[in-house]
């Protein structure tokens, strides 16, 4: 292995054992506000050093595969001006939601991971725009084969992460204004929700590195990568945005509910973009640019509207 794959495999290693130390009852955790703040950042540093580790042009141990630069350019040109504008657009709105009085808002820590989402996705189009993303040919699970890209599930763990730390940060700042605010601490299944975000990236790249005709420890892989999935979906968006729901009630706060509501709604059902993109792609049904496609629509979808939604809870008095 090369020192870029062990410094990669390092940074992963230490993220999670940052994780499980956090969960644990006597684990010293940082503050909440510093983690919103620093999560951006550890997320850039991630994604670049996963870009210097899969973007050599040989992944998985195979020679990366090349496709029609003006297709690439094409296809990743629209993501590139759509997250910068996004990005620029949630900065300026997080900006001037410090000028105004604090009371009403919520959850204005939770809008910076967000945005960082943001910043993250225009990273990584950026990165393929400029045709330096590795990508290789999966071997077939059922049907076909489909063109894997090993940043894109870089993109997905550090994306995904960081929207589940703002949601708990939702949760905590709502349930924080209760007069008796709950004494069991969701730390632990924040980081629960966390590591089921890195079982389910981690499958997924251990099925698109597998020796073709390993078809069951392949659909073993992918029972396990679904399994983690629905656990994120109820540790990581679920939960959280309920609990967050039921306190604004409480606290007589039926728009901050219902908006809490409609986003645990939307996340239910934009995230399922992505399996069922790359379903139609192992069965056949979607020919290689159209699952391209699809995944540029899902990330749009997945990484506009939480943002946009947590943004506008940190803004609107």
């Amino acid at each position: 292995m090369t020192p870029k794959e062990w410094a990669f495999l390092a940074a992963t290693a230490t993220w999670n054992a940052v994780l499980l130390y956090a969960a644990t009852q006597r684990g010293g955790v940082l503050d909440r506000r510093l983690c919103c703040a620093l999560c951006p950042l550890v997320c850039v540093l991630y994604l670049v050093l996963g870009q210097l580790t899969l973007g050599s042009g040989s992944c998985y141990g195979r020679d990366a595969i090349h496709v029609v630069e003006d297709d690439t350019e094409v296809a990743a040109t629209v993501p590139c001006a759509l997250f910068g504008a996004l990005f620029a657009q949630s900065v300026v709105q997080c900006c001037v939601a410090r000028a105004r009085p604090a009371k009403g808002r919520v959850a204005e820590a939770a809008a910076w991971p967000c945005a960082g989402v943001q910043a993250l996705t225009l990273l990584y189009y950026v990165f393929e725009r400029s045709d330096a993303a590795c990508l290789i040919e999966a071997p077939p699970l059922l049907v076909s084969s489909i063109t894997a890209r090993p940043l894109h599930l870089v993109l997905w763990t550090c994306s995904v992460s960081a929207q589940v730390l703002a949601t708990y940060s939702v949760e905590r700042e709502l349930t924080a204004r209760m007069p008796r605010p709950p004494t069991r601490p969701a730390r632990g299944q924040c980081c629960a929700a966390l590591v089921a975000v890195q079982v389910m990236c981690w499958c997924s790249a251990l099925l698109d590195a597998r020796a073709p005709g390993e078809n069951t420890y392949g659909l073993a892989l992918a029972a396990l990568s679904c399994a983690a999935f629905y656990a994120l979906l109820a540790l990581g968006i679920r939960g959280p945005l309920a609990r967050g729901a039921a306190a604004a009630r409480r606290g007589k706060d039926e728009r901050i509910a219902a908006q809490l509501e409609r986003a645990a709604l939307f996340f239910a059902i934009a995230w399922h973009g992505f399996p069922l993109v790359w379903g139609a792609g192992v069965l056949g049904l979607a020919a290689d640019q159209h699952v391209r496609l699809g995944y540029v629509l899902c990330d749009v979808l997945a990484k506009f509207l939480p943002a946009s939604i947590y943004v506008s809870l940190a803004v609107d008095p």
